[in-house]
């Protein structure tokens, strides 16, 4: 059927056929999540925050009334809906491990009024979750201190024990972290260590099994945590690899090779690791 337009009034011509329109998403358009899933966090208006300094592709160094956070926002580059749900579990275990050690912390959401609005005002519009706003710690990634060979200048024995830690505590709430890797694991001001992106997958600090599989994030809860196993032990020998004249050290090869055992039934558990580490 063909419209056209009465050249005076600018009107339709008298349609004899009913109009129909057919309203279909735009899948490539960013899905922000809404507050009201979050209650627990604090909220931080948006456009509060000063300072960006782009850390990695959708992660930030911010500001919010001087003090110092990392922001991780939905709209990341290369956006796909899936990311959404990453941002949603991310919230999810950060909102199970709040006050935990050796875990990230979050300070809290970002929010505004839907970016998708059609018109200007914003009062009394419902709020959608644009960001994690992330307690931020200066020390720095273990990925900087391996890369520079510093690993000496620090008290790094309490690394393996913190690391294992909390990577234990993960796996006694039947979750798992799929993302353990140097650059993922920061210091604070005090030097101990922090487990940070706690929802995310990289390759290639799996083990072939998981690297292969096409969902690793939905592989059952046992093949994941033996996944966690590995890539802890595999960082626990990057670690060794920079240590030469301490005798700890012996003891941190023997346990990292019991960690990466392909042979599940004689693997490390974490916990045996950690009171062997503990002891030494």
């Amino acid at each position: 059927m063909e419209l056209k337009l009465d050249d005076a009034s600018g009107t339709l011509q008298n349609p004899t056929t009913a109009l129909r329109c057919n309203i279909q998403e735009d899948l490539r358009s960013v899905a922000y999540p809404s507050c009201d899933e979050f209650p627990s966090f604090r909220q931080f208006n948006h456009k509060e925050l000063t300072g960006a300094t782009e850390i990695t592709p959708g992660v930030f160094w911010v500001y919010h009334r001087e003090t110092r956070y990392v922001l991780k926002i939905v709209d990341r580059p290369l956006y796909r809906r899936h990311d959404t749900e990453v941002i949603r579990k991310e919230l999810e275990n950060l909102n199970y491990f709040a006050g935990v050690p050796n875990i990230v912390q979050a300070a809290g959401i970002t929010v505004s009024t839907n970016p998708y609005k059609t018109f200007d005002w914003d009062t009394g519009l419902p709020l959608v979750v644009t960001g994690i706003l992330l307690e931020a710690y200066p020390g720095g990634t273990l990925q900087r201190v391996l890369s520079d060979r510093r690993v000496t200048e620090y008290r790094w024995k309490q690394w393996p024990i913190q690391i294992g830690t909390a990577l234990n505590r993960f796996h006694e709430a039947k979750k798992s972290h799929m993302d353990l890797e140097p650059s993922n694991i920061v210091l604070d001001a005090d030097g101990n260590a922090v487990l940070i992106d706690i929802s995310g997958f990289t390759r290639e600090w799996c083990t072939s099994e998981v690297r292969n599989t096409i969902s690793p994030c939905d592989l059952p809860f046992e093949q994941r945590q033996q996944n966690d196993i590995w890539a802890y032990g595999k960082l626990l020998s990057e670690i060794a690899s920079q240590i030469s004249d301490d005798p700890y050290v012996e003891t941190l090869r023997q346990v990292a090779d019991g960690l990466m055992e392909r042979d599940h039934q004689k693997c490390m558990s974490i916990a045996m690791t950690i009171a062997q580490l503990q002891s030494a």
